[in-house]
C-alpha cells in the first residue's frame, strides 16, 4: 500500500493535468484520475516490470478518457494554460517565466497563451492527444506511440499536423507568434 501511495503521489498532478487537457472538465478529469488509479490497483499484478510504469498508467487514462469522451459531448469553454490550481493544492498549468515586461508584452503573452489554448482545445482528439503528451507531459515519441497503440510514424505525423494546425490558428486568430516571442510590437 505505501508503494501504491508513493506510485500515487508522483503521478496524480501530471495524469490529471493531462486528463484535464483531454476531457476540458476539472471534475471528469479528477474522476479519471481516480478510476484510473482504480484500474491501476486493481490490475497491478498485469504490469510487465520491462515497460515503464508511467507508460502503462497513461495507456489506462486514455482508455478511461476516450470512454468518457464517448459518453460525454465536450462543452467548450476557456481552460488557461497560464495558471490553475488543481483539487491537490499544485499548480497544474504552465506558467509563463517572471520577467520585468511592459503591460504590452504581458498582454501579447497572454493573447498568445490564450490562442494556443483555443488552437489546442480545437485539434482533432488524435493530435490533441499527441500533442498533449509530448509538449506538456514531456513523453518521446516512442512512449506515445506505446500509450497510444499506435506507430512511431503515426506519432510524428499527428504531431506535425498538430504543430500546423496550431500554427493555422495563430495566423487566423491574427495572433504573431514572432512578436510575442520577441517581445516587440
Amino acid at each position: 500500500e505505501r508503494a501504491f501511495d508513493e506510485l500515487f503521489d508522483r503521478y496524480k498532478q501530471k495524469l490529471y493535468s493531462f486528463l484535464y487537457r483531454l476531457v476540458d472538465d476539472k471534475e471528469n478529469a479528477m474522476d479519471l484520475v481516480q478510476e484510473t488509479f482504480l484500474a491501476v490497483y486493481t490490475s497491478l499484478y498485469r504490469w510487465k516490470p520491462k515497460a515503464r510504469f508511467s507508460t502503462w498508467l497513461y495507456t489506462i487514462a486514455i482508455n478511461k478518457a476516450r470512454t468518457e469522451l464517448r459518453k460525454v459531448r465536450r462543452r467548450a469553454k476557456h481552460v488557461p494554460f497560464e495558471v490553475d490550481f488543481g483539487p491537490f493544492g499544485e499548480m497544474v498549468e504552465i506558467q509563463l517565466p517572471s520577467t520585468d515586461k511592459n503591460p504590452g508584452d504581458v498582454y501579447d503573452d497572454k493573447m498568445m497563451i490564450e490562442t494556443l489554448n483555443e488552437a489546442v482545445r480545437n485539434l482533432p482528439e488524435q493530435q490533441r492527444k499527441v500533442f498533449i503528451l509530448r509538449h506538456a507531459n514531456d513523453f518521446r515519441i516512442a512512449e506515445i506511440a506505446e500509450i497510444l497503440g499506435i506507430k512511431e510514424g503515426s506519432v510524428k505525423a499527428h504531431l506535425f499536423k498538430a504543430v500546423a494546425n496550431i500554427l493555422k490558428y495563430f495566423k487566423k486568430a491574427g495572433v504573431s507568434i514572432d512578436t510575442a516571442n520577441s517581445g516587440d510590437a
